[in-house]
């Protein structure tokens, strides 16, 4: 069951499937060494779909219709015949289906359709892959990559990188005016000089709207 949800591709890819296999293989084993009759079908189809539900297999819908329709025929049946059983009923019917299924006229149909489908892929092949190579060969080959779930990862990337550049900047005003204010050299203001002033000035205030930048986003 397991390797054909996955081949059908609707399991989903963090669910596990080794608890999977342990949840379906418990579920069989409590219909194990029971008759027909005593199997509740609506029931059984019930725990089938709350366990897909927990394991977010996507069950595709005229499946899902498919089983509600047999539980509520199951229960219809057996309101008006309390000792109705509806696979014994519908076992003749399943294997009819089944002989059809395996014939020899319907496997030679699919074998064929196989051979055929085959033969046009081989056809086509080759012409599709020359058609690569010359393209890789000519430069004009491009691969498109979509991301999906990085938007918030990209986004805190920037916000770092602006903070960091913010944090060089207020770096070397600092060095540049402690120089400036070495010299003492200039213009001065309040006995220093001016220009060293004004980049300290200027490197507190990006130094307070970084600072509360940061207190903002909850994220030191």
């Amino acid at each position: 069951i397991i390797r054909v949800l996955t081949q059908l591709g609707i399991t989903d890819e963090r669910a596990n499937l080794m608890s999977l296999r342990l949840d379906i293989a418990e579920l069989m084993d409590s219909y194990y060494g029971l008759r027909l009759g005593q199997i509740n079908l609506r029931q059984a189809i019930e725990r089938g779909s709350e366990l897909a539900r927990n394991y977010r297999v996507r069950v595709p819908s005229n499946l899902l219709l498919l089983g509600k329709a047999l539980g509520t025929y199951e229960e219809l049946g057996r309101t008006l015949d309390p000792e109705y059983d509806f696979i014994s009923e519908a076992r003749p019917y399943v294997r009819r289906l089944i002989r059809r299924r395996m014939s020899v006229g319907e496997l030679s149909r699919q074998a064929f359709k196989l051979l055929r489908d085959t033969y046009r892929l081989l056809r086509v092949l080759p012409g599709e892959l020359e058609l690569i190579v010359t393209r890789i060969r000519k430069g004009n080959l491009s691969v498109q990559l979509q991301h999906r779930g990085l938007e918030k990862l990209i986004a805190q990337i920037d916000r770092t990188g602006n903070r960091l550049s913010l944090s060089l900047v207020i770096a070397a005003l600092i060095v540049g005016s402690s120089l400036i204010v070495q010299i003492n050299r200039g213009p001065r203001l309040f006995g220093y000089p001016a220009v060293g002033i004004l980049g300290f000035v200027i490197a507190g205030i990006f130094g307070i709207w970084l600072i509360i930048t940061i207190l903002r986003s909850r994220n030191l």
